[in-house]
C-alpha cells in the first residue's frame, strides 16, 4: 500500500486499487508486458514480488523473464507521471526478494535480497553494479518508437538532429538511428558529448520512418535525456 492505495501483478496485468475503484495501469501503454509471452515467464507470476522506492516515488515490480525459473527482471511504474519504466536487469546478483523498510534514523529504504544471501540497498549514488573494485557498467539502452509522419509509404526527409540533455561532468551517449522501415539495419553511430546540455548533430537522411536508440554503459556515468528533436518533410510534396 502507498497513499492510500494497493498496487498487485493480476493474470493479466497491474492493478491499482484507489477512492476511484480498481484499475488496470498497465493496459493501455505496457499490456504485451504482461498479456503476451514475449517479454516475461507468466507462469511465474505467482513468484513475483514488489517494493515500493520512496526515493523514486514507484511501484518496482520483480517478474521471471521468458525462458528464467528466477525473478531476474524487474519494471517500475512512476506514481508521479503514471508512467512505466524497464525492463531492468543486474548483472551483480539475482534478486530473490524485496522490501520497503526504515533504516537506523527513521527513514525510508528500499532493499533488495540475493539468491547469495546478501541484502543491497536500492538508491546507490554510484552508477554501477557490484563492488568498488570490481563493479559493473549499468548499461542504459533506450529504444524510441518509429516515427513514419503519418504516412508510412512516403518518403521522408529527416533533418538535423538535435539532443537535450542533463550536463555530466563527463561521458558520451551513443545515438544509433534507423532510417527506413522495421527491417532497416542502425546506421553509423552518432555521439553526443554529456558535457553540453544540447547540441545540434548531423542530418539524418531520407526514408519512411526514422528511429533512435540511445546508449550508454560507462562505469559511474550518469546519464539523463530530457528530449530530443528532428525536422522533416514528406519528399516530393510541398
Amino acid at each position: 500500500m502507498v497513499n492510500d492505495k494497493v498496487y498487485w501483478l493480476g493474470t493479466d496485468g497491474v492493478y491499482e486499487w484507489s477512492d476511484e475503484g480498481v484499475t488496470n495501469i498497465s493496459n493501455d501503454t505496457v499490456g504485451p508486458w504482461f498479456k503476451s509471452d514475449t517479454y516475461f515467464n507468466r507462469g511465474r507470476f505467482e513468484n513475483a514480488f514488489a517494493k515500493y522506492n520512496e526515493l523514486r516515488h514507484q511501484y518496482e515490480l520483480h517478474l521471471a523473464a521468458v525462458g528464467s525459473s528466477t525473478e531476474d527482471r524487474w519494471v517500475a511504474f512512476n506514481l508521479i507521471n503514471r508512467k512505466w519504466y524497464g525492463p531492468h536487469k543486474t548483472a551483480a546478483f539475482t534478486p530473490s526478494h524485496a522490501a520497503s523498510l526504515l533504516n537506523e534514523s527513521g527513514l525510508p529504504v528500499a532493499l533488495v535480497g540475493g539468491t547469495n544471501g546478501t541484502i543491497y540497498s536500492v538508491n546507490s549514488t554510484s552508477y554501477r553494479d557490484g563492488p568498488v573494485l570490481t563493479p559493473s557498467s549499468i548499461n542504459m539502452d533506450v529504444v524510441g518508437a518509429f516515427n513514419f509522419g503519418n504516412a508510412p509509404d512516403i518518403e521522408h526527409w529527416w533533418g538535423e538532429l538535435s539532443v537535450l540533455s542533463k550536463v555530466e561532468a563527463a561521458g558520451i551517449l551513443s545515438i544509433y538511428p534507423t532510417i527506413g522501415r522495421l527491417e532497416t539495419a542502425e546506421g553509423p553511430t552518432i555521439s553526443a558529448d554529456l558535457t553540453k546540455g544540447r547540441q545540434r548533430m548531423r542530418i539524418l537522411g531520407v526514408g519512411p520512418g526514422m528511429k533512435l536508440r540511445f546508449q550508454q554503459d560507462t562505469v559511474n556515468q550518469g546519464c539523463t535525456i530530457y528530449g530530443f528533436e528532428v525536422p522533416w518533410f514528406e519528399v516530393g510534396r510541398r
